[in-house]
């Protein structure tokens, strides 16, 4: 446990989570940080009534995010229940039936290598079927994944236009 009189244990716990430990894998068939190598890590640590200040104020936008995602969530729930009522419920009788499969198209292509760097972690959204089949609402507003322009060239269907999914 850490010196209270000498460093903040909110604090440590943002320090810790931007040092990039978990690049610093060993690469053995279990991964794991090897503690020898996470000791050796040297940062710049502030004195103590910095370290709080810092630490409140991280602390205060992660309560505000968390805050943001159960809205969003709530949004997301409002919105399907309002499409819910509004084109199952209490759909029209001279509304035309149909099946999904008359209104929408699927369109399939390849993923760019994921042993390549370079066609990940850009700003291009990147929807997978596990995207699509753990999303719990008719919307989707990010991905897990994003790709680079080389990435995207490596994509046989193509950028998507927005509103496509």
């Amino acid at each position: 446990m850490p010196d209270d009189n000498k460093y903040d244990f909110q604090f440590l716990y943002y320090l810790l989570k931007t040092l990039g430990l978990e690049e610093l894998n060993e690469d053995s068939a279990v991964p794991g940080l090897n503690r020898d190598t996470a000791y050796k890590q040297q940062f710049s640590l502030p004195l103590l009534p910095e370290q709080k200040a810092i630490a409140a104020v991280l602390s205060s936008l992660d309560d505000k995010i968390d805050l943001l995602h159960r809205q969003n969530q709530t949004l997301e729930a409002m919105a399907e229940t309002l499409f819910r009522q509004w084109f199952m419920v209490e759909a029209q009788e001279d509304w035309e039936k149909r099946t999904l499969d008359d209104v929408i198209t699927v369109k399939g292509g390849t993923t760019p290598s994921t042993k390549e760097p370079e066609y990940w972690d850009g700003d291009i959204y990147w929807t997978s079927p596990r995207d699509l089949s753990t999303h719990s609402s008719v919307f989707l507003f990010d991905t897990e994944r994003k790709i680079t322009a080389k990435g995207l060239e490596k994509i046989g269907s193509g950028l998507m236009p927005v509103g496509t999914v």
